[in-house]
């Protein structure tokens, strides 16, 4: 597109505050125009910081002709019935994930926005990272030539002091939701339109929110892999592969700071070591770089689209295994 692509956020909770917001600023293809939320004060604080306008209810965002993108970032139950004003007012939807906690739901979101030719997009920062794309390089180029084995991945959080929605049911809670769908994207994005064969879950639950989970699925009958996922516990966030001839793995895959630059270790079989360093990157820039491509991109459009409903089938699947 010839000029940069007006958006606004709706949500001012810490993640849109620190990062998604920065991460527009530095975008050279998309202008903050404005943000929404109830609360006054911070709306107020945002806005004079950005200088940029400020809506008294979500009413007069969504119908101002200004705004090409609205970029969903309030708690997850929202996320449906406020994806479908966004559509609904020929706005394109970029949410973060997940885009709804229910798999109808997701569905009927993503036929609006098809039938509309309008975007919708989730936000899994990660996969935009050249991290992940040389981890799935090495994946790609191992199959070619040898057996792989296995996969773990792991993400874990620590004790927050301010959980935000995770522990409230009443506002989309759920760690498999917030956490596991990391892992678990990671399978449909490295083996996408591959059979997944869901062979045991386990997820564990207090106070009707689901805090903790595990699967063990399979790739092709073949490829065995092994995904967990949990709040209050020891931070961990990290994959790793077995192939006949190497171990490769890797931590900080789903999440990272800014200025951090990743290494993907590889051990191959006679216990020689090799560390890949991987540029560091803003991993919310890139994806929200790559998410201007479906603007006016039917093909992209479609690929985000198809994306979703993996993750989604996916995360169900094991939900309701």
């Amino acid at each position: 597109m010839s000029s940069k692509s007006k958006i606004a956020v709706w949500g001012l909770g810490k993640h849109a505050i620190n990062n998604i917001l920065p991460a527009i600023q530095e975008s050279s293809k998309l202008e903050l125009v404005g943000c929404y939320t109830r609360n006054g004060r911070i709306l107020e604080s945002i806005c004079k910081r950005y200088s940029i306008k400020s809506w008294v209810t979500e009413d007069e965002m969504l119908n101002d002709s200004y705004v090409d993108i609205i970029y969903l970032s309030t708690p997850p139950e929202l996320h449906y019935t406020q994806g479908l004003q966004i559509l609904e007012s020929n706005k394109h939807l970029w949410c973060e994930k997940p885009i709804s906690n229910n798999l109808q739901s997701t569905i009927d979101l993503v036929q609006l926005a098809n039938k509309k030719s309008l975007s919708v997009c989730e936000g899994f920062m990660y996969l935009y990272h050249p991290h992940f794309q040389a981890f799935n390089e090495f994946i790609t180029h191992l199959e070619l030539s040898e057996k792989i084995f296995s996969i773990k991945s792991s993400f874990f959080l620590p004790k927050l002091e301010k959980p935000g929605f995770r522990f409230n049911k009443e506002l989309g809670g759920s760690c498999i939701y917030d956490v596991g769908v990391y892992p678990i994207s990671l399978i449909t994005e490295l083996f996408k339109d591959r059979e997944i064969t869901i062979n045991h879950s386990n997820i564990s639950e207090e106070e009707n929110v689901d805090v903790s989970g595990s699967a063990n699925i399979s790739i092709d009958q073949s490829i065995d892999c092994y995904l967990e996922w949990s709040y209050n516990s020891t931070y961990i966030n990290r994959v790793e592969i077995q192939s006949e001839s190497k171990n490769i793995k890797t931590d900080y895959i789903f999440s990272k700071k800014e200025n951090y630059q990743p290494i993907i270790e590889i051990i191959n079989a006679h216990g020689d070591y090799e560390e890949v360093t991987i540029k560091a990157r803003n991993h919310f820039m890139l994806m929200l770089e790559s998410f201007t491509k479906c603007l006016d991109n039917q093909s992209e459009r479609l690929a985000q689209e198809k994306r979703i409903l993996r993750i989604a089938k996916l995360v169900n699947r094991i939900r309701s295994f």
